[in-house]
């Protein structure tokens, strides 16, 4: 559930746990974007939509699909550039809020040591 401004209501346990409040239409639009990048993988794998990035072809049908407001529908490049800026805006908000408080060269420490902790080291050994 949201409120008038968007963001979503918390529960008591969220509130006094110090989790932070989420923006539900950013995550809405976050949402939108990961399918629009699903439809687009989709129909790329038809081959007419996928030749008319390499030779444009004014008389075909799918010239529309391609470049017409249609594409919006399927703009995979340009959903994956606004799921990747509304991302890092996730990332970055509490910081900017004042809710959490630290150095930006303790914040990029403690992404990269959980990036480093999930990485699949085992698989990269030699047997």
């Amino acid at each position: 559930m949201t409120n008038g401004l968007g963001a979503s209501r918390r529960s008591g346990e969220d509130v006094a746990a110090g989790v932070p409040p989420r923006l539900a239409a950013l995550d809405g639009l976050r949402g939108i974007a990961a399918v629009v990048v699903v439809v687009h993988h989709g129909m790329l794998t038809w081959p007419a939509l996928a030749n008319q990035y390499n030779d444009p072809t004014f008389t075909s049908k799918t010239w529309l699909l391609t470049f017409s407001p249609l594409h919006l529908a399927w703009a995979g490049s340009e959903a994956v550039v606004v799921f990747f800026v509304l991302s890092g805006m996730v990332l970055v908000l509490p910081y900017l809020s004042g809710r959490r408080k630290g150095s930006w060269a303790g914040y990029f420490v403690r992404r990269a040591s959980g990036c480093i902790r999930r990485w699949p080291w085992p698989s990269f050994s030699p047997a």
